[in-house]
C-alpha cells in the first residue's frame, strides 16, 4: 500500500516539476498564484505524510517481507563467490595426494630415492607407498642428484667388493656382458660385446651359429657355434665319456650350445640354461638350450626334441625350472626311476607299497629352490624338509592308472610357504 501511495504522489510531484519548469519565465511578483494547483500539491505532501505516519505506527507485514526479499537479493549481488562451484579448478599440486584414502609413510610422495642400506633406485607413489624399486648394475652406485635419485658409474673404493671377484679377472656376466675385476677386487668396468660377438671366458669373440643348429667344430668360421661349444662335435671332450651323450639321432649332428652357461650365459631371449648338475646327466654340465615357445610338456618341438621343464641355476642362484626344447626320456617330477642319475631333480625314491617296489621322482626344494609346474613344493613326508612332489587333481594322479595301488593321492602336505597341497606320492 505505501509502495503504490508513495510512487503515486512522486509522479505527481514530478509531473508537477516538469509542468513548472515547461512553463515560460515570469515575473513571480507579477504572476498570480494559482491556488488550485498549489492545493493539489498541498494535497498530496499532506497525504504522504500520512502514509508515512502510518508505515511507523501500522507496518504492513507483506510490504516488509517484500523489502528484506529485496535486501537479500541486493546481498547475493554484492557478495561474489570466490570459486564458482562448476568452474575448473587451477592446476595445482596438492599437498597430499587428495585421491588416496590413506596416506603412506614408506617414503615420499612422488619421490624417486637411493633406498636406504641398498644401491638400488626406488619409486615412490603419489599415495607414499613404494611402487617398484630398480637395483644398480654391479658398476653402479645409486646417488641423488637434483632431487631424485639415480644409478651411475662408480668409481675407486665406492664400486663394491664382489665375492670370488679375483684381481684382473675377466668374466661373462651374461650372453654379451664382460666384467672386468680390479687389482684391488673391485669391478673395474663392465661392457657390452659388439654386434655380432659373444661373450665367452671374459671376452668377446667373433659370432658363428646359433645354439641348436648343426655343427661339427667348436670354434670354425664356417662350421663354428657362437657359444663355442659344437656338443658331440669332432672336438668335443665334456668331462665324462660322451658315448651315451651322443648316441642318441638328437646329437648325431652336432648341437651348438654354450657349455658352463650358469658361468658364461646365454642368450635369454630365446634360450635357458639348463644344469644337469643334480641329476649327473650330460657329464653334469650346464647347457644353453633353445625354449622354442616351449609351454606344453612331451609336446614335440621338432626332430628327436620335446618341451619340458628343465632344471637351471646361476652362480648363487636357487634352482628354479624352466621350459625347454632338449631331448625326449627325461624323467621329470613324478616319473618312475631306478637311480637319482634318471630324475632332472636328482632324487629317485623306491618303496614297497601293495607288496609291489615303485620309484618316484622328486627334487629338494624350499630355501633351494622352485618346483616345475606340474608339482608342488611340500613338507617331505620323511620330514627331512621340503621336497617336489606332483599335483594330485581330484582323486587322479599322473601314475594312477597304471600303478593304483602304488601311487596315489596323499592326505594334504604344508606347502613351502602357506596352505597346503594333496599331491601323489606313495600311498594306498
Amino acid at each position: 500500500m505505501f509502495k503504490r501511495t508513495f510512487y503515486t504522489v512522486a509522479l505527481f510531484v514530478g509531473v508537477a516539476a516538469c509542468a513548472a519548469t515547461n512553463e515560460p519565465e515570469t515575473d513571480t511578483e507579477d504572476a498570480a498564484p494559482d491556488s488550485t494547483e498549489s492545493d493539489a500539491v498541498a494535497d498530496a505532501v499532506e497525504d504522504s505524510a500520512d502514509a508515512e505516519t502510518d508505515l511507523d505506527t501500522e507496518p504492513d507485514p507483506a510490504s516488509d517481507a517484500d523489502a528484506d526479499a529485496d535486501a537479500d537479493a541486493d546481498a547475493e549481488l554484492d557478495v561474489e563467490p570466490d570459486v564458482q562451484p562448476d568452474a575448473p579448478q587451477p592446476d595445482v599440486e596438492p599437498d597430499f595426494p587428495f585421491d588416496c584414502e590413506v596416506v603412506g609413510d614408506e617414503c615420499d610422495s612422488s619421490a624417486i630415492y637411493c633406498v636406504e642400506g641398498e644401491n638400488t633406485v626406488g619409486f615412490c607413489s603419489r599415495c607414499g607407498d613404494i611402487l617398484r624399486t630398480e637395483a644398480c648394475e654391479a658398476a653402479e652406485v645409486c646417488e641423488v642428484t637434483e632431487g631424485a635419485g639415480r644409478c651411475r658409474p662408480c668409481e675407486g673404493d665406492e664400486c663394491p667388493v664382489l665375492d670370488g671377484c679375483e684381481a684382473n679377472e675377466r668374466t661373462c656376466l651374461d650372453y654379451n656382458t664382460v666384467q672386468i675385476c680390479g687389482s684391488d677386487g673391485r669391478i673395474d668396468s663392465v661392457a657390452d660385446c659388439a654386434a655380432g660377438r659373444r661373450c665367452f671366458r671374459g671376452s668377446c669373440g667373433n659370432a658363428g651359429a646359433a645354439t641348436g643348429d648343426a655343427c661339427d667344430q667348436n670354434i670354425n668360421d664356417v662350421d663354428g657355434c657362437n657359444g663355442h661349444t659344437c656338443l658331440c662335435g669332432s672336438d668335443f671332450s665334456p668331462e665324462v665319456d660322451a658315448a651315451a651323450l651322443c648316441a642318441g639321432p638328437a646329437f648325431a649332428e652336432g648341437y651348438c650350445t654354450t657349455n658352463n652357461c650358469e658361468m658364461n650365459g646365454c642368450d635369454y631371449g630365446d634360450e635357458t640354461c639348463a644344469n644337469f648338475g643334480l641329476s649327473g646327466m650330460f657329464g653334469a654340465g650346464s647347457y644353453c638350450v633353445l625354449t622354442s615357445g616351449c609351454s606344453v610338456r612331451d609336446r614335440s618341438c621338432g626332430g628327436s626334441f620335446e618341451c619340458a621343464e628343465l632344471p637351471g641355476r646361476t652362480i648363487g642362484g636357487l634352482l628354479e625350472w624352466e621350459w625347454g626344447c632338449w631331448v625326449d626320456g627325461l624323467n621329470t617330477i613324478g616319473d618312475a626311476c631306478s637311480a637319482d642319475v634318471d630324475c632332472l631333480g636328482g632324487d629317485c625314491r623306491t618303496a614297497n607299497v601293495g607288496g609291489a617296489t615303485t620309484s618316484y621322482c622328486a627334487a629338494p626344494c624350499g630355501d633351494e629352490g622352485t618346483c616345475p609346474s606340474h608339482s608342488t613344493c611340500v613338507e617331505d613326508p620323511d620330514g627331512s624338509g621340503f621336497v617336489c612332489l606332483a599335483n594330485s587333481s581330484s582323486a587322479d594322479c599322473p601314475r594312477l592308472d597304471t600303478e593304483p595301488l602304488n601311487i596315489s593321492p596323499t592326505p594334504p602336505l604344508n606347502r613351502y610357504g602357506a596352505g597346503s597341497q594333496t599331491v601323489c606320492y606313495f600311498a594306498r
